[in-house]
């Protein structure tokens, strides 16, 4: 039998539900969370293909079967985007394909070539951002006064968000977590920036 993608995320639940598999189950399997699990089911977000693959192992089917012929995620067109953790978008310029680095997908209105999603994991950037939150960064957009911007930090594992400023030929970089201290680009080598927040989605 095979599946549409459009249904893809009924499906997921279907086999889950045979198998007598709960949410929190399943994830265990797959090494993700029962937020994700719930994600599929509810066609907010998608499997990456790792994933795809075990859940085809876990439910003993083809991936025609669960996802249909055409429903293998296009990374960055038709606004599946990759969801990048905030280690791997740190070392953004060394990343060959976006898609090897992600286990996991979101939708979203961006179709830009290398554009990927980030979600805020701490309370340091509020209150422009909450931790829940999701973002969507475009790598290949010019930057303007008072953008929010995605900075590698070349001796950190981490990347930052921060707000761009241009005063002539200087560019200033300045935190939103009120610990840090504003970074003066030209001077430090060891900052470069990664890319623009184009689309902020709030958890609630």
């Amino acid at each position: 039998m095979i599946m549409k993608a459009r249904e893809t995320s009924s499906i997921i639940r279907h086999y889950r539900e045979c198998n007598g598999f709960t949410q929190i189950e399943l994830a265990q399997m797959l090494d993700v969370t029962q937020n994700t699990i719930s994600a599929w089911e509810r066609n907010t977000r998608v499997p990456s293909d790792p994933k795809r693959k075990k859940l085809c192992e876990v439910f003993s089917i083809t991936e025609p079967e669960l996802f249909g012929a055409d429903a293998a995620p296009q990374v960055n067109q038709h606004g599946i985007l990759p969801v990048l953790s905030w280690k791997c978008a740190n070392r953004f310029h060394d990343l060959t394909v976006l898609d090897e680095t992600s286990e996991e997908y979101v939708s979203s209105t961006v179709s830009a070539p290398r554009a990927f999603s980030m979600r805020i994991e701490s309370d340091d950037f509020e209150p422009e951002f909450r931790q829940g939150d999701s973002i969507t960064v475009n790598p290949d957009i010019p930057l303007y006064n008072d953008d929010f911007v995605i900075l590698a930090d070349a001796q950190s594992d981490s990347a930052i968000l921060m707000r761009y400023k241009k005063y002539r030929d200087t560019c200033f970089l300045l935190p939103l977590n009120k610990t840090l201290s504003p970074l003066l680009l030209k001077l430090q080598d060891r900052y470069s920036i990664i890319g623009k927040v184009i689309e902020r989605i709030k958890r609630y």
